[in-house]
């Protein structure tokens, strides 16, 4: 954030300003894109492993062979889950096959290292296995349409922060503010940045306030920034320049 002792000339220019993205404001505009373009991926991916899930269990259910298994290890995740994992391993068309399963805290707390374990299995693809008697667990069938929806929300909210900035660096106007108060706080992860309040006056003579969040210098209590706000709610302000537009070059 810098220091001005007068408005900047270009902010002089008649509004509505042109104005073009800085780097930062493509890096956002290009991570808004990928996040809305994502929503779909994730819907259709999800989707997909749904509907596997639900033609690998019931392959398993109606189709699978039984045969005799040997669990070669026990783990508890959890003390407070109701299922714990069984490792466990098979022969079937001649190859030994190994995989996990959760299983009920109770049938897995009667199994030990070396006991057998009937295992069902698809004899087309002997590594798709569950142990008898348990069904295997599939995506919900809604968790797709829960889930997709949730990248759009990051995406909308860099879409609003460019679309903020850019009318109000286009059609704001421009002050001079002096800045009131600077506040330093730390973050949770050892960092810090700055809460930066400053004051300016308004067409009408009113005094009108506002505030920022900066990670950069902050400049000192009582010096002069130039400042851009909208017009019809002055309490919508930002100090210049800002940090995902800037004025475009004048012809």
């Amino acid at each position: 954030m810098k220091s001005h002792s007068t408005l900047p000339q270009e902010l002089y220019r008649s509004r509505p300003r042109a104005v073009r993205l800085t780097g930062g404001g493509w890096a956002l505009s290009v991570t808004a894109i990928v996040l809305c373009l994502a929503a779909p991926v994730v819907a259709i991916l999800l989707q997909n492993q749904a509907v596997r899930d639900r033609v690998e269990r019931d392959a398993l259910l109606h189709s699978g062979v039984v045969t005799d298994g040997v669990v070669t290890r026990l783990r508890r995740e959890s003390k407070d889950s109701n299922r714990a994992s069984v490792y466990y391993q098979f022969a079937a068309n001649g190859r030994t096959f190994e995989a996990r399963a959760k299983v009920p805290i109770a049938r897995w707390k009667a199994l030990s290292v070396g006991s057998s374990l009937p295992i069902r299995h698809l004899d087309a693809n002997p590594a798709l296995s569950i142990p008898d008697g348990v069904v295997p667990s599939v995506l919900p069938s809604a968790l797709p349409y829960i889930v997709s929806p949730l990248p759009l929300v990051p995406g909308l909210l860099c879409w609003l922060g460019l679309r903020y900035q850019r009318r109000l660096l286009s059609e704001g106007r421009a002050a001079m503010a002096i800045v009131t108060k600077v506040t330093k706080h730390r973050t949770q992860h050892g960092g810090s940045y700055r809460h930066v309040r400053y004051e300016f006056p308004l067409l009408s003579g009113a005094v009108q306030t506002g505030s920022v969040q900066t990670s950069a210098a902050a400049p000192e209590v009582g010096s002069t920034i130039a400042v851009v706000y909208d017009a019809e709610r002055p309490r919508r302000s930002r100090p210049y320049p800002l940090s995902l537009v800037r004025l475009a070059e004048s012809d």
